[in-house]
């Protein structure tokens, strides 16, 4: 929040004509592997620019990566302070990963460190000597903590996204987090409206169509002989299914379906095969099912979805995301390319967010009326990638960011590098990172070629990587 209040150089006085936009939320709100280059909200300030060319709008994101309801109430609470004219919160996948739950912000608040952050928000001249030394550190050029996606190493073991953030569906804690994430909308809401702030909320979207589950479980309880059956069909249907036996598949599925349909990854694996058959209802009803059993939560399930969609009253609005993107969705089911992994939106996803916002600003009148924009002056796509940044070099980044966000799904990772390489097919990086994924993938033969092309490209950089892993140079010499 203090970098980003220094880097926009806010001040608590406004501008004549100025409107000020807030923007608050997790990573898909600030880019993620984009961010802060390009976001939804980016492109919402970019939209605006032309539609409303004669209005001083700034458009201000305070999203932050794989934080919760409890840290965008809190920022908020603390950015009031600057007077937004709007604010527009995107939340919802967050608030069960660890760290975010109940149990661990009660706990927290309870620590010395928490308390002391406390105290310097409180204070107005503390703060001001935090946001002085942030500012001397960014004139430096020197690193401010921020949010990060890359290892410092490339050849680091992915960690992922691991089973202590375990919330099962079946068990209090996941109530106990439903009705904290609802409590704290409603302390936004309340908040806002005490500074009559419209408030708007869009609804979060999942990969459904593209993102297997992350952790799937059992929440029928079989007996011993039932699930020996259940095991037998669902690993029958997968070696199906990877074979091309789509209908032998469907049959296996089907008949594990009868004994469990709760389990995450084979709701996921049914979805797949009715899409292909072209069933799109029955495909997006089996994958919103597999979604929201999913035992570790890092896709908001319909619980969340729920209290967003339920909320009215004055000054609140709420923008339904998945109908403005669906038309630009295969089948009208979230996934590629909109959303690129489990719930971040691709340019052209940040960017239709970005021109839905706009468009429902303007009906709903929150800055102007809407016979006031003028439309007809939207440039193009491409012309606003150019404004923005975005070319073949930070494209590179990107990919070789969603390599290591990918964690051990493995495939995902060998598609987001061969793009990388794509666009540098020598790029030294790429090479590295795909070169470690065939390895952790146990296909040494596949990754002894690549590193055999680091070899002679980079020779420094591939004895960093044989001193670390011997057994690569090991490899090759085989």
């Amino acid at each position: 929040m203090e970098k980003v209040i220094v880097g926009e150089r806010l001040s608590p006085e406004k501008a004549p004509n100025e409107f000020r936009i807030f923007t608050y939320g997790e990573s898909t709100m600030h880019g993620s592997q984009y961010g802060p280059t390009a976001s939804p909200a980016r492109w919402l300030g970019m939209y605006l620019k032309d539609y409303l060319p004669d209005k001083k709008i700034e458009v201000t994101n305070f999203a932050r990566i794989g934080r919760g309801s409890e840290f965008t109430y809190d920022t908020f609470k603390q950015t009031l302070f600057y007077k937004p004219d709007l604010a527009i919160f995107y939340l919802g996948h967050n608030d069960f990963l660890f760290g975010n739950r109940k149990d661990h912000i009660e706990s927290k608040k309870k620590g010395f460190a928490y308390q002391l952050k406390k105290l310097i928000k409180k204070s107005f001249f503390l703060s001001t000597i935090k946001r002085f030394f942030i500012k001397k550190r960014m004139e430096r050029k020197q690193k401010v903590t921020d949010d990060k996606i890359e290892y410092d190493i490339i050849e680091t073991p992915p960690q992922g996204i691991g089973q202590e953030n375990a919330v099962l569906r079946d068990e209090p804690l996941y109530l106990e987090n439903v009705t904290f994430f609802k409590k704290n909308i409603e302390r936004i809401i309340k908040l806002a409206r005490k500074k009559n702030i419209p408030v708007i909320f869009l609804i979060p979207v999942s990969n459904l169509k593209d993102f297997a589950p992350f952790y799937s479980y059992h929440l029928k309880k079989l007996s011993d002989s039932e699930l020996s059956s259940w095991e037998k069909y669902y690993e029958a249907g997968k070696l199906d299914q990877a074979e091309g036996r789509y209908a032998s598949s469907f049959e296996n599925f089907k008949k594990a379906m009868a004994l469990d349909d709760t389990y995450s990854d084979l709701l996921f694996r049914l979805g797949q095969l009715y899409f292909r058959k072209g069933d799109l209802i029955k495909a997006k009803q089996l994958f919103e099912r597999s979604k929201d059993n999913d035992g570790i939560i890092f896709r908001a399930p319909r619980e969340i979805t729920a209290i967003l969609k339920g909320l009215n009253g004055e000054g609140v609005f709420v923008l339904d995301t998945e109908k403005m993107l669906s038309p630009e969705a295969p089948g009208g089911i979230m996934g590629e390319p909109i959303i690129e992994d489990n719930a971040h939106f691709s340019l052209k996803g940040q960017a239709l967010v970005g021109k839905g916002m706009a468009y429902y600003i303007a009906d709903k009148g929150l800055i102007l009326p809407e016979e006031s924009w003028q439309f007809n002056n939207e440039r193009a796509f491409n012309e606003m990638l150019d404004e923005l940044g975005i070319d073949n070099d930070f494209m590179f980044n990107v990919y070789l960011k969603m390599v290591n966000y990918f964690g051990s799904r493995y495939d995902n990772r060998v598609r987001f590098a061969k793009k990388a390489l794509q666009i540098k097919p020598n790029g030294v990086r790429a090479l590295r990172y795909l070169a470690w994924t065939y390895w952790l993938m146990g296909k040494p033969e596949e990754a002894a070629r690549l590193y055999e092309r680091i070899r002679v490209a980079n020779p420094k950089a591939f004895n960093e990587i044989t001193e670390r892993y011997p057994e690569i140079k090991e490899a090759l010499e085989k």
